[in-house]
């Protein structure tokens, strides 16, 4: 009895053995919750962040579905390639890789005036954790001939963005040395800064020049390639060499010569100006107006004697623009005090009056009246009134410039 007793008791342990042997798989494979960190890593495997305490439910394999993950992904970052799912034990760290966020944009490059000189299409960079393109690691192209002006460190850009950036022409300093036809040196201007273009040559015509005084251009200028510190030769040609010529002056109403005198023109002139003699014989007034040939190295002027017995003295009169005698002579004038305007009649052509005030008019005094070039005649409506009535008007030629109502 005993020993059957021992048999059943026996064989109770064994069936109670192999029941939980065979439900001890069971259990292991029951899923439940897993609790581990994250690290993330770039496409250069750095950590570029982390993410700990993160709780996932396990599968029946033991496996954590990464993509339904909660993921905290670092700013200007996305996924990147990671398995669909990963075995973790609790308190694991397991690296999720990451990749940029990148955008694709336009550049488009402004001169000084805001101008679009060209763009550059096609561009791919990555964002920082501000969502900012670091714009000066860009592979930027410029136009030829120009070079960055002030811009942005960073920028925020979007995909398909436009992005201006500012340029500026890149400039060279250079001198200007000015040689005549004998290739001397004549005079060199220093200090001289230009924009070069797109083949590095400056454009020269339109270069501020300093010709020396008298003195032409030999050629038309074009561009030419200069660098900075440059000396650039311009061609010159000197001004023509001046003459003196004889003046005979003719008396029209006697018929006989008046007197002689000189003028300095040009050595290729064929005309001079009579506005320009100085030393008209005394006594006598010009007939000749304008200009007048010179014939064999001779200026021939017509003149006639001042009329007589009019209450008018004669004195000399030198008109000067400047501390230049444009025309100067003997002229009969009303005697006594007397405005300045009272001279206009014998101001030279292309000038006008502009001494103000008295002088006292006598025989053989000498005056100085100052006067200035105008640019020529105006069309003024004129209007002459008696009280309230117009007694006549219509458009007269006048000189240009402030003038005297009357000579008086």
């Amino acid at each position: 009895m005993q020993k059957a007793n021992y048999f059943y008791r026996l064989l109770g342990l064994l069936a109670a053995a192999l029941l939980a042997v065979c439900f001890l798989p069971l259990t292991a494979l029951a899923a439940g919750p897993v609790t581990f960190n994250i690290e993330y890593l770039d496409e250069d495997q750095y950590v570029v962040g982390t993410q700990e305490g993160v709780t996932a439910e396990t599968d029946k394999d033991d496996l954590v579905n990464l993509a339904a993950l909660d993921y905290k992904l670092p700013a200007g970052f996305e996924m990147g390639v990671n398995s669909d799912k990963f075995f973790i034990e609790k308190g694991e760290t397991i690296s999720i890789h990451l990749k940029h966020i990148r955008v694709n944009f336009t550049l488009e490059y402004l001169d000084e005036t805001d101008h679009v000189v060209s763009t550059q299409t096609g561009l791919n960079s990555p964002v920082d954790k501000n969502l900012l393109v670091d714009m000066t690691a860009l592979p930027y192209e410029l136009p030829a001939g120009y070079e960055m002006a002030n811009n942005p460190d960073k920028f925020f850009i979007e995909d398909g963005d436009t992005i201006a950036v500012h340029i500026k022409h890149i400039y060279v300093n250079f001198t200007l040395q000015y040689r005549d036809e004998d290739n001397h040196t004549v005079s060199t201007q220093k200090g001289i800064s230009a924009p070069i273009d797109a083949e590095g040559k400056v454009d020269l015509a339109a270069v501020s020049l300093n010709l020396p005084e008298g003195y032409t251009l030999a050629d038309a200028l074009g561009k030419l390639a200069v660098k900075n510190g440059d000396t650039v030769v311009i061609p010159v040609k000197a001004p023509p060499a001046p003459k003196t010529v004889t003046v005979n002056y003719w008396d029209v109403e006697n018929k006989t010569a008046a007197g002689t005198g000189r003028i300095t023109v040009d050595k290729a002139a064929t005309q001079a100006d009579t506005a320009l003699l100085t030393d008209v014989p005394a006594g006598f007034v010009l007939v000749t107006r304008g200009n007048a040939l010179i014939v064999d190295g001779m200026l021939y002027v017509e003149v006639k004697p001042l009329p007589v017995d009019d209450g008018r003295v004669v004195m000399n009169v030198q008109f000067k623009d400047g501390d230049t005698t444009v025309r100067g002579g003997d002229f009969r004038v009303p005697a006594g005090v007397q405005k300045y305007a009272v001279l206009n009649e014998y101001v030279p052509a292309g000038y006008i009056l502009t001494q103000t005030g008295d002088f006292t008019a006598a025989a053989g005094a000498k005056l100085t009246a100052a006067v200035r070039k105008y640019p020529g005649n105006v069309t003024v409506n004129v209007r002459f009134m008696d009280g309230d009535k117009t007694v006549a008007d219509g458009k007269y030629t006048l000189p240009e410039g402030v003038q005297m109502f009357s000579g008086a």
